[in-house]
């Protein structure tokens, strides 16, 4: 069967950095002079020496000497909030949130108070409660550029991209020069998709403060999301000369540089992340596809590992590991991978797509269907799906099932390439020739340079009786693809229907050049020297398809079929046979069988005429006991002894058999000499018709019944 397409799809990670709240440090009205340490001994003395050391950065000391300031003075609300500013500042988020609170309860419309809570909130991760107490700041006259740019990083921080951006406007309006306020707007517009607003604004930033690494970094990122590669790498280049021994940067131009194809550029941009971060999940994720896409599938999955050990959570490098193993044909891997990213993401419907490929490539179809079934489920209008769960249910059988999906898959994307060429396998497999080549030729329309799809055509042209066409097609294949063995056989095909044996001898020759072990070009050139009445030729083509198939029950079938045209009758029973037993269901060996059946049976004949819908195999059980193949529509006999008989009955193909048996009839005759009788049995779609059958098991099917003479064959 011609190759079919399954797409499948893959998720983006990316890092982004907000620029840091800005804290409002009190100062109290009445605390205008400092005063050396050792001479303090009011509050306002200890607040005042608290400030200094402050500024300085003497953490310890600040915090010492308002820790005395508020001994004097227990409701010196500043006291409270500016010592839970630097408990906020080394890290103790607990105790500063606890000052600012104390603040707040001294000095409840203090919005000095709430507004740095806010800060300590933020850093903790509680965004309702940061943006609350911004809020708060800004209802009691806090009109402070800082305090919307604070809240703007909360609401961003939640996702709430419109409402920061309508907050650091405000911010932008009340202080014009903040860079950071544009900067972290270009983010939000980021987020919301617009690029040019945040490209502006990333700008606007880097005029204000030509040294804000921040707003580089940033402006880079929103470049490449426009696909302005070489502006992010110029932007990162920056970034990382203002900072060299920031990570960040370093990873974002490796990005840009593997959407360029710089492979090398990029992973060593990856290396100098994770050197100067070694627990970036990201780096080990990102140069792991860039090692991919450079076809270092091992390394690759190496990097997906380590990043798993850092970040065990991650669907998405699972998703990712497994492809990677899907390429080295790891498919027991791979499918372990998407189990374990669907575990941790239950409702991505590319995993399942992409899982779903694996089992089909693995011949597992109906655990295929399932999981396309339920990526359907979680994205209705995905084309791709339903083309895919089409490929399954044909690899299946299910022909009619396979055209609805592709069917479905053309009215979701009307442009679908892919599912114009499945369903017209679909339909070829079924025999709709008109109908397949319909499909490839919209197919072609779509895709004018798709060899596989004139291939495909001229194929069906083929089951049409269409020499001609098919041949104009192979050789429009082949002209798109010259070294396309497939393409030389399928017009050695067509020029055998036409009889031209020659030109497909020519054809099969090439074919065999470009691929020596095509074992179906062997078969079909024997096929063709056999008609040229080159006998030797086309036994030694036989032979040699079945040294390099030794499975092939089609090259079995012709080698004996020839056997059979030379007179070895014995050479040919043992080849039909083995093609029996290579393929249980291949109909051509058992009709050619049947007719080296040894005489003398009596002149009495048996006719069974299939009209079921299926292929079937019929046992005939009796003084005469044989095996034939009736294939759907047509009608095979058996010479038969006079006797009373009976019949079981196989129907369908391999994977799909149904069993039945039929009641016992007589055939009357002398046994030797003239005719005597002659019965048909007609095998219907139901249990009816002429003669009556009952429903048996596959068992029961293979028992042999009390015939008095068997026939067996050598």
């Amino acid at each position: 069967m011609p190759d079919q397409v399954c797409v499948n799809s893959t998720s983006n990670l990316e890092r982004k950095f907000l620029n840091s709240a800005i804290h409002c440090l009190l100062v109290t009205a009445f605390v205008l002079t400092v005063v050396p340490v050792g001479f303090c001994d009011t509050a306002g003395d200890y607040f005042a020496s608290a400030l200094v050391k402050e500024v300085k950065g003497d953490w310890d000391g600040a915090i010492a000497d308002y820790n005395k300031a508020i001994a004097l003075k227990p409701d010196l609300a500043e006291a409270y909030d500016n010592r839970g500013i630097i408990e906020e500042t080394k890290g103790d988020l607990k105790d500063a949130i606890a000052d600012h609170t104390k603040a707040i309860g001294l000095k409840p419309n203090s919005p000095n108070a709430y507004y740095n809570r806010a800060i300590a909130e933020r850093a903790k991760g509680d965004w309702d409660g940061a943006i609350a107490d911004d809020t708060r700041a800004i209802e009691l006259k806090l009109n402070s550029a800082n305090a919307y740019y604070n809240r703007g990083i909360a609401k961003q921080a939640k996702g709430d991209w419109g409402s920061a951006i309508a907050d650091y406007n405000k911010a932008i309006e009340l202080k014009p020069d903040l860079a950071d306020a544009y900067d972290n707007r270009g983010q939000a517009k980021q987020s919301n998709g617009d690029w040019s607003g945040a490209i502006a604004d990333h700008t606007k930033a880097i005029e204000l403060k030509p040294n804000s690494v921040n707003a580089y970094y940033n402006r880079g990122f929103a470049k490449q999301e426009k696909g302005d590669w070489d502006g992010a790498i110029g932007d990162e280049t920056k970034a990382i000369e203002l900072k060299p021994r920031w990570a960040a940067p370093y990873l974002a131009r490796g990005n840009a540089k593997r959407h360029k194809g710089d492979w090398s550029g990029a992973i060593a941009d990856y290396n100098t992340a994770i050197e100067l971060e070694p627990n970036w999940a990201d780096s080990y994720y990102r140069r792991a596809i860039a090692k991919q896409e450079k076809g270092d599938w091992n390394s690759a999955i190496a990097d997906y590992t380590k990043a798993i050990e850092l970040e065990p959570n991650s669907a998405d490098t699972y998703y990712t590991r497994g492809n990677a193993k899907r390429h080295k044909d790891d498919w027991d891997g791979a499918i372990d991978d998407y189990n374990k990213a669907i575990e941790l993401k239950p409702n991505s419907a590319d995993t399942y797509n992409t899982r779903g490929i694996a089992k089909q490539t693995k011949g597992d179809w109906g655990g295929a269907v399932a999981d396309y079934d339920k990526a359907i489920e979680l994205k209705p209008d995905w084309a791709d799906a339903y083309d895919n769960r089409g490929i399954a249910k044909q690899s299946n059988g299910d022909w009619i099932g396979a055209i609805a999906d592709h069917t479905k898959a053309i009215e979701l994307k009307p442009n679908s390439v892919n599912a114009y060429y499945n369903r017209g396998i679909a339909k070829q497999a079924k025999g709709d020739w008109g109908g397949a080549v319909a499909d490839y030729n919209k197919a072609i329309e779509l895709k004018p340079d798709w060899a596989e799809a004139y291939d495909n055509r001229g194929s069906a042209k083929q089951g049409n009786g269409d020499w001609i066409g098919a041949i104009a097609d192979h050789t429009k294949a082949i002209e798109f693809k010259p070294n396309s063995a497939d393409s030389y056989y399928t017009r050695g095909n067509a020029k055998q229907g036409k009889r031209d044996f020659k030109g497909a001898i020519a054809d099969y020759n090439k074919a065999i050049e470009l691929k020596p072990d095509l074992v179906e070009a062997y078969v079909n050139r024997g096929m063709s020297k056999e008609a040229r009445r080159d006998r030797k030729g086309a036994m030694a083509d036989y032979n040699k398809a079945i040294e390099f198939k030794p499975n092939s029950a089609d090259a079995y079938y012709a080698r004996g079929f020839a056997k059979q045209r030379k007179g070895d009758s014995d050479g040919a029973m043992a080849d039909y046979n083995k093609a029996i037993e290579l393929n249980p269901d291949h109909y051509a060996s058992y009709s050619a069988r049947t007719d080296l059946l040894p005489a003398p049976y009596g002149p009495n004949a048996v006719s069974f005429d299939n009209q079921s819908g299926e292929p079937a195999l019929v046992k005939l059980i009796g003084p005469t006991s044989t095996e034939i193949v009736v294939l759907n529509g047509k009608k095979e006999a058996v010479k038969t002894e006079p006797g009373t008989y009976s019949i079981k009955i196989r129907y369908g193909i391999q994977g799909k058999y149904r069993y039945s048996k039929g009641q016992e009839f007589k055939v009357e005759g002398i046994g030797l000499g003239t005719p005597v009788s002659s019965t048909t049995i007609t095998l219907h779609k139901v249990v009816n018709g002429n003669y009556q059958t009952s429903p048996i098991n596959e068992q029961e099917f293979g028992e042999s019944g009390s015939a008095s003479t068997v026939i067996k064959i050598k």
